[in-house]
């Protein structure tokens, strides 16, 4: 893969006053930060977009294009911050804000070139409508969603359905529950598009080309769900400290195409009396075990840790295949500039 294109110009230099201190640091009006992102070739090849629906060869293909995009999103905003190493995060932050520079140009530009209305550019856009209130509602913040990757959510249209293989799979972000139209017949997924309160009736379903995942989730309560085995979990809480606010997740999937661990953090900061995303030092911790499907064993022992400085990081590992959890066995720690802003236990 060619080496990211990564364009700046600068049509007048930062002017540092002596005994200005570093916080206080402005860019001059003047100041022009041009950025360009050239979309790699190879992040659209293969992939079709049919009626609304992004077409994927296949599993593999799928992981592939994630972890590319995964991988250009971040060397896109790692190297700003690079770029201006000797700013501290909230100069960048200014001119960020200054300069219009956008963080999301690897996902906005394959959104584009396949005329793409995607999951995620749905919920940003939510998002920053939900963060223009004085008081949040935690609970309805609309990035409190099971498909948590930006870099998956890029894949998914606004209806949660996407086409891999000879497969399309439409989820049902409420619970869980999965529809697979096994043949890729988009006449039958026009008939689901067109149940009323799908997310109540999976068991109602009785289409001979849909098979349907993660059915127990609508057939049995959260408490009775295996006991004690679970999958598709999604935990989430908003940890503040003063003017710093940290959005952590903890998530565990077992989708026809993702069985993964993952966890996540983003940090905001509030400004004329609005929450705002800020770039700050994060790191997160994640530790336990997976088990088989059937609780029975322990099938990989998971110590992640990452780290990086940008308003946002995520971890997350393959599991590979069907996997469950047992309750207190995976957990999370975050933490923002070095001090330690929270945990979760993936199942309490």
């Amino acid at each position: 893969m060619k080496k990211l294109t990564f364009l700046v110009v600068i049509a007048m230099a930062l002017t540092v006053f002596n005994g200005c201190q570093k916080e206080n640091l402005k860019p001059d009006i003047g100041n022009e930060v041009t950025s360009q992102y050239s979309l790699h070739k190879s992040l659209i090849e293969g992939v079709e977009n049919r009626d609304g629906v992004l077409i994927i060869e296949n599993q593999e293909a799928f992981d592939v294009l994630v972890d590319k995009l995964d991988e250009e999103d971040q060397k896109w905003n790692d190297n700003f911050g690079q770029t201006y190493e000797d700013l501290t995060e909230e100069q960048l932050d200014l001119l960020i804000e200054t300069t219009g520079f956008s963080e999301n140009a690897v996902f906005t530009a394959f959104e584009e070139y396949l005329s793409f209305n995607s999951l995620r550019a749905e919920i940003f856009e939510k998002q920053l409508d939900w963060l223009d209130n004085e008081e949040l509602d935690f609970e309805n913040d609309p990035d409190n969603h099971l498909i948590f990757d930006d870099a998956a959510r890029v894949l998914f249209n606004e209806n949660c359905e996407i086409m891999i293989g000879e497969s399309i799979y439409k989820l049902i972000p409420e619970n869980g529950v999965v529809y697979e139209i096994v043949d890729g017949n988009f006449e039958t997924l026009n008939v689901l598009r067109a149940e009323n309160e799908l997310s109540l009736k999976s068991a109602q379903i009785n289409l001979p080309n849909v098979i349907i995942h993660n059915e127990e989730n609508v057939l049995k309560s959260t408490a009775d769900l295996f006991d004690n085995c679970q999958a598709n979990i999604y935990r989430h809480d908003y940890k503040i400290k003063g003017e710093h606010m940290v959005k952590i997740v903890l998530s565990m999937n077992n989708y026809p195409w993702s069985h993964t661990i993952k966890a996540k953090s983003k940090h905001f900061k509030k400004k004329r009396g609005r929450w705002k995303k800020r770039r700050a030092n994060l790191k997160i911790y994640i530790g336990g075990v997976i088990r088989d499907k059937e609780c029975s064993a322990v099938i990989r022992n998971v110590n992640l840790n990452k780290s990086r400085k940008g308003r946002k990081l995520k971890i997350k590992e393959r599991i590979g295949e069907p996997s469950r959890v047992s309750k207190g066995e995976i957990a999370s720690w975050h933490y923002v500039n070095g001090e330690y802003y929270g945990g979760l236990i993936l199942w309490e």
